[in-house]
């Protein structure tokens, strides 16, 4: 059932910020159910399903937007990025970080910075190779980086690199990279809330 357990997650990302899990939970195990008695391939049930669930659950919320924040010479400042939307949305986005290589998956001073704000960077990164939908939006973070990832929109940020800032410099970045989420989210009519003061 690893299919269907991951339709619900992909499910409860998308409306649990409006709905019950409960309401999802049921949207969805009734649509199980009505597949079940008609499909000829079992195997296709999960995918129907998850397709008349997420059709139904509109009628009562608009879905979370997925943006897919991509910086792979820094993965860190793609995850303060992505912990910045979800903390400003209140899950109305569900923000993910693409792939990157080890070597470019730590910033120290950055990741201190994420501490100071209680910026808590997405647990859930998209594993290759399992399909997903397609991010709504996805944020190139740096000019450099190869556009490759599927979505339906995307966006380029040209963020300065934090090598040789000194600690101040790095807040003023996350303080930028708060703007453009801010601003971002606001211009597709996401409910904001108001950013944090930074701390000094």
């Amino acid at each position: 059932m690893t299919a269907l357990n991951n339709i619900r997650k992909d499910l409860y990302a998308r409306f649990a910020y409006a709905l019950p899990t409960t309401t999802i939970d049921q949207v969805l195990d009734n649509a199980v159910e009505t597949h079940s008695k008609t499909a000829k391939v079992q195997d296709f049930v999960p995918v129907l399903a998850g397709r008349d669930a997420y059709a139904e659950l509109t009628a009562y919320a608009a879905p979370a937007l997925r943006i897919e924040f991509v910086s792979r010479e820094n993965q860190t400042m793609a995850r303060a990025a992505a912990a910045i939307a979800r903390q400003l949305t209140d899950r109305r986005v569900v923000a993910s970080v693409a792939p990157a290589h080890p070597e470019n998956s730590t910033d120290e001073m950055l990741e201190w910075v994420m501490d100071e704000r209680g910026l808590v960077a997405p647990a859930d990164m998209p594993a290759e190779g399992r399909t997903v939908q397609a991010a709504d939006l996805v944020i190139y973070i740096g000019e450099n980086e190869d556009r490759d990832r599927r979505g339906r929109r995307f966006k380029v940020w040209d963020v300065e690199r934090t090598d040789g800032m000194t600690m101040d410099e790095v807040r003023e970045l996350v303080d930028d990279l708060t703007a453009r989420v801010y601003a971002g989210a606001a211009s597709l009519g996401i409910e904001v809330s108001q950013p944090a003061v930074a701390a000094k």
